[in-house]
């Protein structure tokens, strides 16, 4: 019967692409369903960050420290089994700029504990210091982080490159292929009606991403995970400016005291602005980025684009005089703590989630597929899942 395998994947960006490759890795029979094209969701608009600093100390910086460590095998293994380069960048580094002295204490503590927890190689620099490694920096600015493990990839070849091993392997790749409902019987998910016929398996993986809430109601669940659309500019292709990827540590220190909302403008809190950027393997730049919740609306806005080339002049006075040549927008899944959501779903037999990890999908990538699989196959994980259970949310 060709509409059955052993499990369904809902969702082709890169953590459902990541999911079935490791299940075919262990000779699961896996169709992926998606409901546009490969990569046309989060994984197809956003930075290709594999950074540690961003994370917060404890089970989050934990995972993407483990899950990161996989890339050095990942790129090579991906090439030999698909033949693409995901063009990962090992140690490029990554700078956290401070540019307001109210959130230095609280860049500067997180950084404390990540180093006490992890050894991390992460510490405070003077924006001299800094500008000796990103010569680039405005001398006006006050400092920051700077972790010289992080790296980087292209975030849509890593999709497609996870999607083209797990179909030489023993995966079917529907695209345009939208779910409309769940098949749930005595309690088990066994398949899923869609808009090319009704499909079955003996489990069932939401790795939908943004869409993940609305997958989730089918199966009578209210799991928060919902979009929020962040804007992005691309420049004109340059000589190499920048080395590292680079964000602002104003959203790092929200994160850590929410109470800093309260003094920000409210087209700032809206918006919810920060500032990265990075250059391309081909020599452009992606500038980014606003943490606005609009729905499944992906309009880019004036507003967010003057914003965003404001910072970055602000950031690198060079750009002042740079040609942008398109800007585009994506959607995040995001959730109420910043963890994603993994692991059985005890109500439904066979219902498996995987979705909600915002903007830290492609760093976790790699691992999350490894515990999904590990969770069907009913085998030793390889980091702890209690922590990213969705009843977390009850």
């Amino acid at each position: 019967m060709t509409n059955k395998c052993d499990v369904l994947v809902i969702g082709g960006g890169v953590i459902g692409t990541s999911v079935a490759y490791s299940l075919c890795k262990r000779n699961y029979s896996v169709m992926l369903l998606e409901r546009s094209e490969l990569a046309s969701g989060t994984a197809g608009a956003t930075d290709g960050y594999i950074t540690y600093h961003t994370k917060k100390p404890g089970i989050h910086l934990d995972m993407g420290i483990q899950s990161g460590g996989m890339f050095d095998q990942l790129a090579y293994e991906l090439h030999d089994a698909a033949g693409i380069d995901i063009e990962y960048e090992k140690n490029c580094g990554s700078i956290q700029v401070v540019d307001r002295e109210e959130d230095y204490p609280y860049i500067a503590s997180m950084v404390k504990e990540q180093h006490e927890q992890t050894r991390l190689d992460v510490a405070m620099y003077s924006i001299d210091e800094l500008r000796k490694i990103e010569p680039a920096l405005s001398p006006s600015l006050i400092g920051g982080l700077y972790c010289p493990t992080a790296g980087k990839v292209n975030p849509m070849k890593m999709v497609f490159a996870f999607a083209a091993a797990a179909k030489n392997l023993t995966c079917k790749i529907m695209e345009n292929t939208e779910v409309t409902d769940l098949i749930i019987q005595n309690g088990r998910a066994i398949g899923v009606h869609t808009t090319a016929g009704s499909y079955y398996a003996d489990y069932i993986v939401n790795a939908a991403g943004t869409w993940a809430g609305n997958l989730a109601k089918m199966a009578g669940l209210n799991i928060p995970i919902k979009p929020r659309r962040g804007q992005i500019l691309v420049t004109e292709t340059l000589a190499p400016i920048i080395k590292t990827t680079m964000q602002c540590a104003r959203t790092t220190a929200i994160k850590l005291n929410p109470k800093m909302l309260e003094t920000l403008p409210e087209k700032i809190i809206r918006m919810g602005t920060g500032f990265c950027i990075e250059q391309t393997a081909d020599g452009t730049l992606l500038l980014g980025f606003t943490r606005e919740f609009s729905g499944f609306d992906r309009d880019v806005t004036l507003e967010a684009i003057d914003y965003i080339a404001a910072r970055a002049v602000k950031f690198i006075p060079a750009l002042e005089d740079v040609n942008f040549i398109r800007s585009f927008s994506g959607l995040r899944p995001y959730t109420p703590d910043g963890l994603p959501v993994i692991g059985k779903v005890d109500e439904i037999e066979g219902f498996i989630m995987a979705a909600g990890h915002e903007g830290d999908g492609i760093c976790l990538a790699p691992l999350t597929g490894e515990m999904v699989a590990e969770i069907i196959s009913d085998t030793e994980l390889s980091f702890p899942v209690e922590n990213f259970s969705y009843k977390r949310f009850a």
